[in-house]
């Protein structure tokens, strides 16, 4: 009768990960670190910055671009390049046909490969 109480039977060890994340889930506790304010703010502070940043070199350029362009037609006496109120009127909407045409790609795709 001694062996037979003794001999109770462990949990194989595949099956050890399974009971922790069991556990974790229902007590709702994981091993991550909670986010800290200075964490959030640096993070949302360089994603403002990476934002900005090119906008904001992409502007001053465009400056630069623009004067340079200016002198040259002056030697030359070509017109510069410009932009009317018709290419910016049409510019949204062929952004959201190309917009809309990822999307009906994407959606075809992923329909395709759900099939086989």
């Amino acid at each position: 009768m001694m062996a037979a109480e003794t001999a109770t039977p462990t949990p194989a060890p595949t099956t050890e990960p399974v009971v922790e994340n069991m556990t974790e889930a229902i007590n709702g506790t994981t091993g991550k670190t909670p986010a800290t304010p200075e964490g959030m703010a640096l993070a949302y502070g360089s994603l403002v910055i990476m934002a900005l940043v090119p906008i904001f070199l992409g502007a001053f350029r465009s400056v630069k671009s623009h004067r340079e362009q200016t002198e040259e037609a002056k030697k030359t006496g070509e017109a510069p390049e410009t932009m009317t109120q018709r290419d910016a009127a049409m510019f949204p909407i062929i952004a959201s046909c190309a917009l809309f045409g990822l999307y009906v790609f994407f959606q075809v795709r992923e329909g395709r490969g759900e099939k086989e």
